[in-house]
């Protein structure tokens, strides 16, 4: 992986682990009880984006130094990443990664909407894969979930402070309810379980030790029995690397002993069903798939209907509905556009119901929006208080679950 050489940033294996922090409103006293549960050397490099005024001096390296046995310092331009260091963004600046080195870009002015801690999540994701932790304490908003989904996609974990604790709990219950969160923990427990990352195989590797098919056939009919949905044609690579993330997050190395703790425990089996359902997903995701469908699908099924006809879609695996309202705001836009007098109905199921009951309301905060122009959220939306809401102008019939 280039930028790891040098014994000086190298874990036993070869790799160093990368944890990027965001914090937000109520995010220094959540920083203070991480930090004070690290210890001096945990071979790991610490990175925090913390929401900052441009207009201020930040205290921040001040206040954590003296919880921190590591040095904490302000992040500058082109510095190298090593570890047992924690690195802060500076004021109205941008903190990404490249080459084993950060990147500090400033941020826009005057202030627009700004997503730093997705910013440097996702730059860890693109660099570090499997080696990157992210880590999402107290604050408002959506930021970090996105980052979170990127690095959940590249093999990495996401761990979220418990929202009963943290002062604001936006943040964190924004990846929770994305389906993200592999760790759910007080601050302080979250600082114990990133200090062990060298000495435990905590994380899943690139290519995890995959439970053997005894195992794995055990898990799958527990969860049929417990959820009766049967993932016995899911992939066996896919099923594996989702019960060794989870057995990371206990520190277990034995496939049995997770099945006795799976058994046991209805919360674990929640956590492995909704691993494996995976809600990654937002509005018009892969937009060049959505204009293939806007022009193939939706542009003749629209010319073919008759005056007064209902045009039925049907979306399945609709996780937490984005991809269905994507669906319905381009069919309508499809209908306009043709000056067509048509129905338009769409139906969406998926067998995930905590997910659909998100689908149901239809209410997204601003940074799950990205992607919708201003057009189509000011015609498809009601905006309160940083919260999209669907208008009735899109045609969801139904959201239900598949049985």
């Amino acid at each position: 992986m280039e930028g790891h050489e040098g014994s000086a940033n190298e874990r036993r294996d070869g790799r160093l682990r990368l944890v990027g922090i965001g914090a937000s409103a109520g995010g220094l006293e959540s920083l203070e009880r991480l930090f004070g549960a690290i210890p001096a050397e945990p071979m790991v490099a610490f990175l925090v984006v913390q929401h900052l005024s441009p207009d201020h001096p930040s205290m921040m390296a001040e206040l954590l130094a003296r919880v921190s046995p590591m040095p904490v310092a302000v992040a500058t331009h082109g510095q190298p990443i090593v570890p047992n260091t924690v690195t802060l963004i500076p004021p109205g600046q941008f903190l990404t990664v490249s080459g084993g080195h950060l990147v500090l870009e400033p941020k826009p002015r005057p202030p627009a909407l700004t997503l730093p801690i997705d910013r440097l999540f996702e730059s860890m994701a693109d660099e570090w894969g499997g080696d990157a932790v992210a880590v999402v304490l107290s604050g408002t908003g959506t930021d970090g979930t996105r980052g979170a989904a990127r690095i959940r996609t590249a093999g990495g974990f996401v761990a979220v402070e418990d929202p009963a604790g943290a002062q604001f709990d936006g943040m964190p219950r924004s990846v929770i309810d994305a389906g993200l969160a592999d760790l759910i923990a007080d601050a302080g427990e979250l600082g114990a379980f990133l200090a062990r990352l060298d000495t435990v195989e905590a994380l899943p590797r690139s290519e995890p030790a995959e439970p053997d098919d005894d195992a794995l056939g055990r898990i799958v009919r527990l969860l049929r029995r417990e959820t009766a949905i049967d993932f016995e044609h899911y992939k066996r690579a896919t099923i594996g690397r989702r019960v060794a993330r989870r057995m990371a997050a206990h520190d277990l190395t034995d496939a049995h002993d997770y099945l006795t703790l799976l058994a046991a425990s209805e919360e674990e089996r929640a956590l492995l069903f909704r691993e494996l359902l995976i809600r990654v997903t937002s509005f018009f995701r892969d937009p060049e798939v959505w204009a293939s469908v806007a022009e193939s699908v939706l542009v003749p099924l629209v010319a073919d209907r008759d005056r007064h006809d209902v045009l039925r879609l049907w979306v399945p695996a609709c996780s937490t509905g984005e991809e269905a309202y994507t669906l319905a705001m381009l069919a309508l836009d499809e209908v306009e556009r043709q000056g067509r007098d048509l129905d338009v109905k769409v139906f969406a199921t998926d067998v995930d119901r905590d997910a659909l009951e998100i689908a149901s309301r239809g209410r997204y905060r601003k940074g799950q929006m990205t992607g919708v122009d201003e057009a189509r959220l000011e015609r498809y939306f009601t905006e309160v208080d940083g919260v999209h809401t669907v208008s009735s102008a899109l045609p969801l019939g139904h959201v239900r679950p598949t049985t």
